[in-house]
């Protein structure tokens, strides 16, 4: 029987938000191994020029709401008209992406196996993962951020998409978790790194990463659903989303300027925690960048 193989199988998915003109050249940089690019808009006013701009290449399909429907909506939106276009696997990417080294693709489609739920690219930051040897190329990883991976689309159906009440943060690791419950397997690349900027640098005293406080509500408010839903079927993620939680809060008090602003919205998270209140923030008589 031959291999099964990921050419003319392979779509992609951008979602935008409020994007400057560097996302023309991150699309450039991996949408020649697509057979189609489902462009996201998530912006509550799209950039004309921009989007043309993006329209312009005949491999997209742009879509814009006019609304900002979150993460989880907008990459199950695309999974979902990948699948019904026939496609089997979809690569997941921010605005703000773009892949480094190796060819990621060739790495991918080496390895290509149907247990496989993701394969990533690597992308370091501070989060305490466990990662065992797969084989020379790939490592199987606890979680990854929802950019640079190529989705096993069979896989995001059995566990039914990404978590639409979440809308932003922690995104990613539920849909991580769901994948490893049901049988599949989370790889990260050991060549191909994943350029990707996550929060504001800031230097207060030291430099640091920071988010917008909205952003500190969505944070906190799932973070807890993680840790409940998850505490005893993968008590390691739990414990992990415990940890960075009260990071992020220690960083609040130590760091910040405005620590009521941002302890504002954390409050509301742990309120809205318990009161099951998740979705979309609802904000009054003006638009927040998160």
């Amino acid at each position: 029987m031959e291999k099964m193989t990921i050419k003319d199988s392979l779509c992609g998915v951008i979602v935008l938000y409020n994007p400057d003109e560097n996302v023309i050249g991150n699309i450039a940089s991996y949408n020649d191994n697509l057979g189609r690019l489902y462009v996201i808009d998530n912006s509550e006013i799209p950039n004309y020029e921009l989007t043309t701009l993006i329209k312009l290449n005949a491999k997209v399909s742009y879509y814009s709401f006019t609304d900002n429907l979150g993460i989880a909506k907008a990459l199950n939106i695309a999974c979902d008209m990948a699948r019904k276009d026939g496609f089997c696997y979809i690569l997941t990417m921010d605005q703000d992406s773009k892949f480094v080294g190796a060819d990621f693709f060739e790495l991918v489609n080496k390895n290509l196996e149907p247990e496989i739920g993701i394969y990533a690219a690597s992308f370091t930051n501070e989060y305490d993962r466990w990662v065992k040897t797969y084989n020379n190329e790939f490592d199987e990883i606890h979680f990854v951020i929802t950019s640079g991976n190529i989705v096993n689309l069979a896989a995001w159906a059995q566990v039914h998409g990404f978590e639409e009440k979440l809308f932003i943060d922690e995104v990613d690791h539920d849909f991580c978790v769901k994948l490893r419950l049901n049988g599949y397997k989370v790889l990260t690349s050991k060549r191909v790194l994943l350029n990707h900027k996550i929060g504001i640098d800031i230097k207060i005293g030291r430099p640091i990463q920071t988010h917008a406080p909205i952003r500190h509500y969505y944070m906190t408010r799932n973070i807890l659903f993680i840790i409940k839903k998850y505490i005893l079927t993968d008590f390691t993620l739990a414990f992990n989303r415990f940890i960075v939680l009260l990071k992020s809060v220690r960083h609040v008090i130590i760091y910040y300027p405005e620590k009521s602003k941002y302890f504002k919205y954390i409050s509301l998270g742990f309120f809205h925690f318990f009161m099951c209140k998740f979705g979309k923030l609802k904000q009054q008589n003006k638009t927040i960048k998160i």
